[in-house]
């Protein structure tokens, strides 16, 4: 009786500690322990903290994922001003899919609208490649 009660102590703290990770935004490392105390309920067959802890798993998950997506976007802006075009247009389309996963359609529009202005920045880049080649050309025709 005194291994189960140990066991219920246990599984109680590794909860009690997934809710100070959660509290803190440490989805990741809360959802771990929500994990674990829910194994251990299972063993000792209680159904109702089961399904809290499950509770917590799933908001746990989900608000890592948008944390993660929150991180991409600002990494995103980030090599945006660096000119870090190529790196900005994946993390920009890895944001936008993890916020269409959560149906968040603003921040999908807000990933969406920073991805047009790389596309701008490269018609720019390619319009100044022709005028300069054409350039060229005209100019090594003139003094041929």
């Amino acid at each position: 009786e005194s291994e189960k009660q140990g066991r219920v102590n246990e599984a109680e703290t590794l909860f009690e500690q997934g809710k100070k990770q959660y509290e803190a935004g440490n989805y990741t490392e809360a959802e771990e322990s929500f994990i674990q105390a829910k194994n251990i309920f299972e063993e000792l067959g209680d159904t109702e903290k089961v399904s809290e802890c499950e509770e917590m798993i799933t908001e746990s998950e989900k608000l890592g994922r948008v944390n993660e997506a929150e991180i991409l976007l600002e990494q995103g802006k980030k090599q945006y001003k660096a000119f870090r075009y190529p790196s900005a247009k994946k993390s920009f389309i890895h944001a936008k899919d993890i916020f269409e996963e959560l149906g968040n359609t603003e921040k999908m529009s807000e990933c969406e609208e920073w991805l047009d202005k790389i596309e701008e920045v490269y018609r720019i880049i390619l319009v100044c490649i022709f005028g300069a080649v054409a350039i060229f050309l005209a100019w090594w025709q003139r003094f041929r």
